[in-house]
């Protein structure tokens, strides 16, 4: 990365999965699982996605592991703006940028798969052959004239928040007419959301300066637990998810303003982790609970000053344990217009939380916190805390097939 950008990511601290180490990422046994990977490799492969967001390097080796996982020749992503528009890619793998040209101009001729991929639920793996219907895709120009001949017949896609109101595009593809398997399209499900999540982060990193403001902007945008500490590990801001994982205690603590690791042989890594900078050392990964389960990926990244030299402190993120990233808070944004802050003191409070509490936990006045709600009522439409709950209650509603509540909501129907 260059010496402008305000974080430089060095490690990917932890393991993530919610499945043991003997598991198929498809439910399967071992001998079962056909073209999956073991569980220990989803952990590093989604790793690894995470290395490669925040940092902007790297996706051509992910892709290449998604497609060999999958049995897929192809792979691309790119980011859509608000119209629909699609940007150029950042991810070209097994397809040349000549044929992603020649794609876009098909696009603009026919394309029936576009229309319903954007307004698809998030991270929601769909087969372009249903999306078009039955037969539907075949007989368009964009089949005979551009997948048939660059060897894309058979094509999945997803599609994901990227941040500031744009989309983030995914496409896998093979040669071969034979249609994906479960184990396949379960495996998809599973890093979906992954590559959403680990885009935004990166975006909204690369796009923050160093000022304090602009910070804790960025961790205000952010939809995973994100803590900013000084030079002595002392917490200076942190969003509304990190403070919920220290609300639960599980985890993280919070100890005199300096960040903890609730179990012991943790919180001796995270501490020697986050002193490291100081001493100008990359650090070791960090497990933030006991090595060998399932434990949160976490990121320690320092802060870097407008020279482009270190400046002291790092920003530590911590992103949801399971594949459901919440939408919760980005659909009050996206549908309701409401600010980040305000979507986020309007769940605290639905959740019971004290609007002093959460006053001091963002240190900023009452007042304030007072207004962001008020405001937030005011574009939800609703004129008591009990009709606030209620709604965001039935908002959250029925989780998404495969994903599970976490600490920083559910995934809302029809996002």
């Amino acid at each position: 990365m260059s010496s402008v950008d305000p974080l430089v990511p060095v490690h990917v601290l932890s393991r993530e999965s919610g499945l043991q180490d003997n598991e198929d990422p498809a439910g399967q046994s071992a001998g079962d699982r056909g073209a999956c990977v073991m569980a220990a490799d989803v952990d590093r492969l989604i790793v690894r996605i995470y290395e490669a967001g925040v940092s902007g390097e790297g996706w051509d080796q992910v892709a290449s592991a998604v497609c060999e996982a999958v049995q897929g020749e192809a792979l691309w992503a790119q980011v859509r703006g608000g119209n629909g528009v699609p940007q150029a890619p950042f991810l070209l793998h097994g397809i040349s940028q000549r044929a992603i040209d020649d794609y876009a101009a098909h696009y603009w001729r026919l394309n029936p798969v576009t229309g319903p991929m954007m307004t698809s639920p998030l991270d929601e793996i769909r087969n372009l052959d249903v999306i078009a219907g039955a037969g539907v895709l075949q007989r368009t120009e964009l089949f005979h004239d551009w997948a048939v001949p660059n060897g894309l017949v058979r094509s999945l896609g997803w599609r994901g928040l990227a941040g500031d109101g744009d989309v983030l595009a995914v496409t896998v593809a093979r040669a071969s007419g034979v249609d994906w398997s479960p184990q396949e399209l379960r495996l998809l499900r599973r890093l979906a959301p992954h590559f959403s999540h680990a885009t935004r982060v990166g975006r909204g990193i690369r796009a923050a300066r160093d000022e304090a403001r602009a910070l804790r902007s960025l961790l205000d945008s952010l939809r995973c637990a994100a803590f900013l500490l000084d030079g002595e590990g002392r917490i200076t801001a942190a969003n509304a998810p990190a403070i919920g994982l220290l609300r639960a205690g599980d985890l993280l603590r919070d100890d005199s303003r300096h960040l903890r690791a609730a179990h012991p042989s943790a919180d001796a890594r995270l501490r020697a982790s986050v002193a490291a900078w100081s001493d100008g050392d990359v650090g070791r990964p960090v497990y933030l609970g006991p090595v060998g389960r399932s434990t949160p990926l976490a990121f320690v990244l320092p802060r870097v000053g407008a020279d482009g030299g270190r400046d002291a402190g790092a920003v530590v993120l911590v992103p949801p344990v399971d594949a459901a990233v919440s939408a919760l808070a980005d659909w009050l944004v996206d549908t309701y217009d409401l600010t980040p802050a305000e979507a986020d003191v309007a769940l605290q409070v639905s959740s019971g939380a004290d609007l002093r509490d959460i006053a001091g936990e963002r240190a900023t006045s009452i007042g304030t916190v007072r207004n962001q709600v008020k405001r937030a009522m005011d574009k939800l439409g609703v004129r008591r805390r009990q009709e606030l709950v209620a709604m965001l209650a039935a908002a959250a509603g029925p989780v998404e097939v495969g994903l599970r509540p976490n600490s920083i909501g559910c995934v809302p129907p029809g996002t």
